[in-house]
């Protein structure tokens, strides 16, 4: 008596419903769980940028817009998730250093616009932080221009390098100073 009220195909259709139902839940799983792993892995490299002391920044030619990472908000005094435009961080060079940086920037760019690809920059330059520190950094950078030489943008890894270089600097004093010891002594 309850077959004839069931009509035919819909165990088929009921099963369907159901099976769809434990897919999309099934499938919400898995995307909270690659959630998670995704959230992990960000938070593993904000870890990682900050042992290493290393930030990074993007400077978008075309909208004039330079954002950047936590750690490199950390590095220079900036608010973490803030942006600025190129003059404002052209700005933070130390004088003594914009040409050379600016130079070191049009030449990569002129060089991808020649090849259609990201173009390599490496360059050590000091910058004042907007707390007033003055710091060395080493840059690793990627810049890349159209085919008519219009530049698009620059990724930066930036590495506050002013503890190496201080180091150095003493490094150097040290063997100056050995030298005239050894001048006097013979």
């Amino acid at each position: 008596m309850m077959s004839q009220l069931i009509e035919p195909g819909y165990p088929v259709a009921l099963l369907s419903v159901v099976l769809a139902i434990v897919a999309l839940v099934l499938q919400g799983y898995a995307y909270r769980a690659r959630g998670r792993r995704l959230a992990q892995v960000a938070q593993d490299l904000q870890e990682a940028q900050r042992i290493a002391r290393i930030g990074t920044v993007r400077w978008d030619f075309v909208r004039d817009e330079v954002v950047w990472s936590d750690e490199y908000a950390r590095l220079l005094g900036l608010e973490p998730g803030g942006k600025m435009t190129g003059t404002q961080f052209t700005g933070m060079l130390l004088p003594e250093y914009v040409d050379r940086v600016v130079s070191s920037e049009e030449s990569a760019l002129q060089v991808s616009a020649e090849t259609g690809k990201p173009a390599r920059r490496e360059i050590v330059y000091r910058v004042k932080s907007l707390d007033g520190r003055i710091m060395d950094v080493s840059a690793l950078s990627e810049l890349k221009a159209d085919r008519e030489g219009r530049p698009l943008y620059m990724l930066s890894t930036i590495r506050d390098v002013t503890e190496e270089m201080e180091r150095q600097a003493e490094l150097r004093k040290s063997e100056s100073n050995l030298a005239g010891a050894l001048r006097v002594a013979d």
